[in-house]
């Protein structure tokens, strides 16, 4: 759900917001962006698996 939501966000600036401030964009920042939401949705999955596996063990 968190990487859904960042992606989104992303999205809209990439979209919307951005180009009416700046008109360019560069690709890496946007490319750096969904890297950085990838992995922390990586990580919150892993700490919720984690604790499942605790609170089951």
């Amino acid at each position: 759900m968190f990487y859904h939501v960042c992606t989104r966000y992303i999205r809209y600036l990439a979209i919307v917001a951005v180009p009416v401030i700046i008109a360019h964009v560069e690709k890496w920042r946007v490319a750096l962006a969904f890297a950085v939401c990838q992995l922390i949705a990586l990580l919150l999955a892993g700490l919720a698996a984690t604790r499942a596996r605790v609170i089951w063990a």
